[in-house]
């Protein structure tokens, strides 16, 4: 039986390969030590497939066409897309047969999604994925692009629709056995404004506690006004909202968390309780 084994939701920075001794060095060794234990938390559940969310950050799509949705249908994928941030060039294996699988779920339950035969990963899938990727395995990936960043943008409602649409289409394919899910991006910061290099924490910690408490759903069902005091790149946590409709729960283990300006964002990390069938 096909089940999701793992649903973690984390910050992503380019700053964090491309100038990773900015910060005081007690602020970078807990956020080393945040995707670090993320790794571990993979490399206990074995996940053969690992499908990953981020937003769109004006690259890996043309600026003429940014569906709210995009899932990755190739037999691989490369990046980063934006080298300048120190990543090694690396090839990920996809699986044609799963990402079309979900595909024709999404479409069965009205989430019309795009399908991106060519998909180069920017900085937002891989600069996770570098630091969490089970070491021993090679896992398949599975992209999935949302609009998180040129307005109007799908609800927080709406992407956590899509991750409960994920779970149930991860549950009936028979591809792979088990499955984590991974969203990527926020918490506060803002990009390209006077102010950049701020950070909210008091909201990041509002949202981490939502989570913690038992609250889960509150948070992934912000509204739009409700992300603003975060900034523009805080958009990015419908990433977040995804995860937490496909978890199924209402509660999630905070991992870590730092308030890190010199890397221009709040990061947050957190391991989503998964509940068996349940719904929120």
């Amino acid at each position: 039986m096909s089940k999701l084994v793992a649903a973690l939701a984390m910050s992503h920075s380019p700053l964090i390969p491309s100038i990773p001794t900015a910060p005081p060095i007690e602020k970078r060794e807990k956020v080393q030590e945040a995707y670090d234990q993320c790794r571990v938390i993979l490399e206990e559940k074995k996940p053969q497939a690992i499908i990953i969310i981020s937003a769109e950050h004006m690259s890996t799509l043309s600026p003429q066409l940014i569906p709210p949705f995009t899932l990755g249908v190739a037999e691989s994928y490369s990046g980063p897309l934006d080298k300048w941030i120190g990543i090694p060039q690396k090839e990920y294996k996809g699986s044609l047969e799963f990402s079309h699988f979900l595909l024709s779920r999404l479409y069965q339950n009205h989430f019309d999604v795009a399908m991106a035969g060519e998909l180069a990963l920017d900085h937002g899938i891989i600069q996770p994925l570098h630091f969490v990727e089970p070491r021993e395995e090679e896992v398949v990936v599975i992209p999935v692009v949302l609009n998180g960043i040129t307005p109007p943008l799908p609800s927080m409602k709406r992407c956590y629709e899509f991750g409960k649409v994920l779970r149930e289409a991860i549950e009936e394919q028979e591809i792979f056995e088990r499955v984590a899910i991974l969203g990527t991006g926020g918490l506060s910061h803002w990009v390209g404004t006077k102010e950049m290099g701020t950070v909210n924490e008091e909201w990041d910690r509002r949202v981490l506690d939502l989570i913690q408490s038992g609250r889960a759903k509150e948070f992934a069902c912000m509204n739009d006004e409700e992300i603003i005091p975060a900034g523009n790149g805080a958009e990015e946590v419908r990433a977040w909202s995804v995860v937490v409709g496909a978890s199924l729960s209402n509660q999630g283990q905070v991992i870590a968390y730092e308030n890190v300006k010199e890397w221009v964002t709040g990061l947050g990390f957190v391991e989503m309780k998964v509940e068996e069938g349940a719904l929120v």
